[in-house]
């Protein structure tokens, strides 16, 4: 909204005052011009008038000013020099021979200097009626404004309800059960943010649905399977009398009850990453010690620990449960896997730093990379286990902004898990 905000803003303060900038030059030089017009053409009858009298005899300046006077709406008339009086900053421009214009605000007088009989003409003209015409410019000049205004807006929002359609039409797709429908992303959009988010929120749903499916899936699976052996270890012991038959199969229904107490819980904490109500409580953690404290307990005879860090101490600034918990799911995975030897890496990177687990054993084939991450997943790798621990891997990475990825190791042959804390 930030982006849709700015651009508005700035759209309307730059119609305002570019436009209104524009018209009113264009406004003020139809003006001038008007005005400039007007005077030239008098100014030009003046200077061939003052002319005309100066080089005629003063018997035949009289006759032909009388003449005039009764033929002509422009009036003229004749002082001497001496007789007007003239600013000192005024004169020598006045004696060069051009016109002193004097203007009121019925008329306007044009005075011209008469250098060989020393006197001055003034021409003297009403002011034609232009308010009128200046007021009907004004009114166009306004109206252009307005609409100016509203085309220059209208441009900016036809972008604008573009997106609003395509977004529309994908919300609409989305919830007619399109789950896969999303906003393509534009490349000048106001509401780019807005559609980030959809399209987020579209692959949390998304996600959630395929989750809950998988789950159901999963769940009456590995469910009918012990409640089954428990149904018939509970008929067996209606009919078996000797007590040692009978502590076999209670055994067996007891191993029943933790494979499916186990099953519970896991689905249960699989369940608790889904709440958004969950609050990250980070703090600063040094990783080093934290890792080697965590993986202690992990440490057997036949498997093979390296660590590999940074020679100086590395913090983050995290949730401590959460990435026990992811620490812990991974080490689960690579113990299952690895044949002798896992290596646990932790090393700064220049924007970041950078957490690898590797094992020797067998790996994850490329095109599994992308399953191994969904919830009771197995794959054909034989290993038992409900498939939740990438799972629970994947989703906590999500909470807390970490990446995820896997490869295959270099060095080990076996699987590499990368997680990239920013």
């Amino acid at each position: 909204m930030k982006q849709l905000t700015v651009s508005l803003v700035l759209v309307v303060v730059s119609a305002v005052i570019g436009l209104g900038w524009l018209i009113n030059e264009v406004y003020h030089s139809i003006e001038n011009d008007e005005q400039t017009g007007e005077f030239s053409f008098y100014e030009s009858i003046g200077y061939d008038l003052a002319s005309t009298l100066d080089n005629l005899s003063e018997t035949n300046r009289e006759a032909f000013l009388s003449e005039w006077q009764q033929t002509s709406e422009l009036i003229v008339r004749l002082q001497k020099r001496v007789n007007f009086p003239i600013p000192d900053s005024l004169l020598v421009n006045f004696e060069q021979g051009n016109a002193l214009i004097l203007e009121s605000e019925q008329d306007v007088s044009l005075h011209f200097y008469m250098e060989r009989s020393q006197n001055v003409m003034t021409l003297l003209f009403i002011k034609q009626d232009t308010e009128s015409s200046l007021m009907n410019v004004n009114l166009i000049f306004t109206l252009v404004f307005y609409i100016g205004v509203v085309i220059i807006l209208l441009l900016w929002l036809y972008p604008l309800i573009g997106r609003l359609i395509i977004l529309r039409s994908a919300a609409r797709s989305f919830g007619q059960g399109n789950l896969s429908s999303r906003v393509s992303e534009g490349r000048l959009s106001y509401i780019s943010d807005i559609e980030m988010e959809f399209n987020r929120m579209a692959d949390r749903i998304e996600t959630l649905i395929e989750d809950n499916k998988l789950l159901s899936r999963a769940v009456s699976h590995d469910l009918k399977t012990p409640l089954a052996r428990l149904r018939f270890g509970i008929d067996a012991l209606e009919e078996v009398q000797d007590s040692k038959t009978r502590y076999k199969y209670l055994d067996r229904i007891s191993n029943d009850l933790c494979e499916m107490e186990s099953l519970v819980d896991t689905l249960l904490r699989y369940a608790r990453l889904d709440e958004s109500n969950v609050e990250l409580h980070k703090e600063n953690i040094p990783m080093e010690e934290f890792i080697r404290s965590l993986f202690a307990v992990h440490d057997r005879a036949d498997i093979q620990l390296e660590y590999c860090f940074d020679e100086t101490q590395s913090w983050i600034h995290t949730d401590r449960r959460y990435v026990a918990m992811l620490f812990n799911n991974l080490m689960n995975n690579a113990i299952k896997h690895a044949h002798s030897h896992i290596r646990i890496t932790f090393k700064k990177q220049p924007q970041g730093y950078l957490f690898l687990i590797e094992d020797d054993g067998a790996g994850i084939p490329e095109d599994q990379r992308d399953k191994v991450i969904q919830p009771f997943w197995r794959g054909d790798h034989g290993i038992k286990g409900h498939g939740m621990g990438l799972a629970i891997v994947s989703r906590i990475a999500e909470w807390l902004g970490v990446s995820l990825s896997i490869n295959t190791s270099d060095d080990l042959g076996g699987a590499k898990v990368s997680l990239y804390f920013k």
